[in-house]
Parts: C-alpha cells; structure tokens; sequence
C-alpha cells in the first residue's frame, strides 16, 4: 500500500452520499482499501456508528487509539470535536494524509504541517500517480461539485489540470 489515510467522518459521509446517488459503487470503496491503509480513531468510529454511515469496512479499517492525549485536547480547547481532536492525538500523525471536507480541521491540521486535504485534492493525487485516469477525476470532480463539496475555484482548478494531463 502506497498510501496511509485517515478518513474523518466529514468524508465518509461524502463517500456514503456518493454511493446512495450511485455516483460511486461498493467497488470503488474496494479499491480505495486496496490503495491505501485506512485509519480511523475509535472517537470517529462512534461518530460513523451513531450516524448509521456504512460505506467503511470495519474488517480493513485500522483503529488507532489516542496516545497523544496533550494534542488531543489542546485541539478540543481550540474548538474541534473529540473525533476531529482525536485525528491530533494519533502518535504518528504525520506519516498519514488525512481526508477532511471540514476547512477549519483543514487550515488547523495545516497551521501543524500536517497533510491535511480534500477528498477531490486526494483523487488528484492518485491521477497524478497514475492510479486513476484524467477521465475519473474529472467525472468524481463534476459529481462532487455538483453536491456543492467543492466551490467554483477549486472545482475550476482540478478540471483544467485533469484537461491538461
């Protein structure tokens, strides 16, 4: 696996809406395992059980307890909740990319030189590795912004380097 991810609940969520609008398939969600190492703390784990998100695979999902428990509430006293704090108090925080659609845990996790993205800026990645073709993203990038999860800017930016590319 060339990758190791953390998923916040933001993005399953994203990944649950695509799958109920058949934009994406159980397959694609396969493939994203098989990609990547996927983490998850057991505070998001509450979170993606208690609002019945099904698109994880408890099976293939790591679950990485909070070790780092100054990070984990200094992130609470700034505001986040426990399951976005908790993604602070991983103890190897940054050896992993983490996909969030929430741009305040984004510009924090940034503000600490973590890799902090957007799930689209992922699948941009992935094009550029050649795990996914132009054709994909550019097809994931209409869908997305179609579901307002992107604005016009970013949405404009990722189909001119998919056209390019």
């Amino acid at each position: 696996m060339s990758f190791k991810l953390i998923i916040d609940t933001g993005t399953w969520m994203k990944l649950e809406k695509l799958l109920n609008l058949n934009i994406i398939n159980e397959k694609y969600i396969g493939e994203l395992y098989n990609l990547a190492q996927i983490s998850i703390t057991p505070q998001i784990e509450r979170e993606l059980n208690q609002l019945s998100i099904y698109s994880w695979q408890k099976n293939k999902t790591y679950i990485i307890p909070v070790t780092n428990e100054k990070d984990y509430f200094r992130a609470i006293n700034d505001g986040f909740d426990k399951a976005d704090a908790s993604i602070f108090g991983i103890y190897e925080k940054f050896t992993y990319t983490i996909l969030t659609e929430d741009r305040p845990l984004l510009r924090y996790g940034k503000m600490y030189n973590m890799d902090f993205i957007f799930f689209i800026d992922f699948l941009l990645r992935l094009m550029e590795t050649d795990l996914i073709s132009k054709n994909e993203l550019y097809s994931m990038n209409k869908a997305i912004f179609n579901l307002r999860n992107i604005n016009k800017n970013h949405f404009s930016r990722i189909k001119k380097f998919a056209q390019h590319h």
